[in-house]
């Protein structure tokens, strides 16, 4: 019996040990990934590794040549499409908005018509009821000739009556018609819109898929060096999102809290997409613009040709922070200024928000400066 328990109490004693051992084992496995995140970069590694990754990106875009010219050249005709795209999505809107408009319009005429015909109907059952005055029977049974006087001028007012009654009538009716046929216009310019949108998205995955045909048939060669320039991008983004302040300081910017910039900054980092206005899911250049600010009081359409016409000019000399900033002849990419010669953009298919500077664009076509705007109720983040 003693061996027994003693053999027993081995026995447990070893699975404690293995428990206790394994828990160790477990806790040291878990412990390196809790404190593995690194530290954010400073100001100074990030500006020195996005000096890299741009030197490194100038040199792969030297060894492609024309390969490279070509697919900025596709680029710029794909960014053109998608501005055309995103003005007929604002046309649709616009169009569908006065569509709205003019349909409630049209009700509310409709409802005077009915309340016109309903006091000319009571009008006539009153007529028919009671019969209409003679001026024979005013005359007859006048008892003076003062009452005679009276007597016809309230048949003269009653005649008048009766006449502005019918007038009214058909002024409503006119007016319900014009409504109604202004409505059926608004309809066929909501079917036009609806169609030119549908050409815009045509053309803007024509040029898609012939962007991703022209790569697909390129050398092997040429295809190593596109997925190199991929992962400097993606390098690039990783910084962007590891701190935004030490980015701030980097580019040697400064921003004022609760300014579009420090809204605009929020965004580095999200990728683009077409016809994007969220940062759940991307943003284009205007979609971008739109969306910060919104969020300061200003509803901007998406689309910069658009954009382009509001605020009032600014010269390239006296841009400062906020200023909007425009490229391409007619207008088809915008950007936020953020100072020190950058501004901040959703550039292109396969990119994402990030800072450039203005020197690098050679196809810049002026700034406008939105007026009005009011910093968000939200502290700075910075």
């Amino acid at each position: 019996m003693y061996k027994i328990g003693f053999r027993m109490k081995e026995l447990h004693l070893k699975k404690t040990l293995t428990f206790i051992f394994l828990c160790s084992m477990i806790a040291l496995s878990v412990q390196p990934f809790a404190y593995s995140q690194p530290p954010a970069p400073t100001a100074a590694e990030i500006r020195k590794q996005l000096d890299e990754i741009e030197v490194r990106m100038k040199e792969l875009t030297q060894k492609m040549g024309s390969v490279q010219s070509e697919i900025d050249r596709m680029n710029r005709e794909l960014e053109i499409a998608v501005e055309k795209y995103n003005e007929a999505v604002e046309q649709l809107k616009s169009r569908r908005t006065r569509l709205e408009e003019i349909r409630l319009l049209a009700q509310q005429k409709q409802k005077e018509l009915e309340q016109q015909q309903e006091i000319y109907g009571n009008r006539i059952k009153s007529l028919y009821i009671y019969g209409k005055l003679q001026y024979l029977e005013i005359v007859l049974n006048s008892s003076s000739f003062s009452d005679l006087i009276s007597r016809v001028y309230f048949a003269i007012l009653l005649s008048k009556h009766d006449s502005e009654l019918v007038e009214k009538l058909l002024s409503k009716k006119t007016d319900l018609e014009k409504i109604q046929t202004e409505l059926e216009e608004a309809i066929d310019l909501e079917q036009q819109a609806l169609y030119q949108l549908s050409l815009r998205k045509m053309a803007m995955e024509t040029e898609i898929k012939r962007l991703e045909d022209y790569k697909h048939g390129l050398s092997n060669e040429i295809k190593r060096l596109l997925v190199e320039q991929q992962k400097l991008l993606e390098k690039q983004r990783e910084l962007y999102r590891a701190s935004t302040e030490n980015v701030i300081y980097a580019y040697d910017l400064t921003v004022e809290p609760g300014s579009v910039v420090e809204t605009a900054l929020k965004y580095l980092g999200i990728p683009y997409l077409w016809g994007g206005e969220k940062p759940e899911t991307g943003f284009d250049c205007s979609g971008l613009v739109r969306y910060v600010f919104l969020q300061h009081g200003i509803d901007l359409p998406h689309y910069s040709g658009y954009q382009f016409k509001m605020g009032k000019p600014v010269e390239t000399d006296e841009l400062q922070p906020g200023d909007l900033v425009f490229f391409g002849n007619p207008v088809h990419h915008v950007g936020i200024y953020v100072g020190n010669g950058y501004f901040i953009h959703a550039p292109k298919t396969g990119d994402f928000v990030k800072i450039t500077p203005l020197s690098s664009r050679i196809d810049y076509a002026g700034a406008r400066r939105i007026l009005g705007y009011v910093q968000p109720s939200t502290s700075s983040v910075f």
